[in-house]
């Protein structure tokens, strides 16, 4: 296996944890912005799919 690049594993990072993550934002009637955000925790298997995948992207199927 070739040597993954130190930037990667962050931005790989990065990229699960959007994945899981829900934003909205909603404005009320008087013009008020609200934001919400909530983490969605991600099931063994899905988690296991999207590392394989990531891995796959990183080291070019290698």
């Amino acid at each position: 296996m070739e040597r993954l690049d130190p930037f990667m594993l962050p931005v790989a990072g990065l990229v699960i944890t959007l994945l899981q993550t829900e934003v909205v934002m909603k404005r009320d009637t008087r013009g008020k912005w609200s934001l919400t955000i909530h983490k969605r925790a991600l099931r063994d298997s899905a988690l296991g799919r999207v590392l394989t995948a990531l891995l796959s992207q990183v080291t070019s199927g290698k």
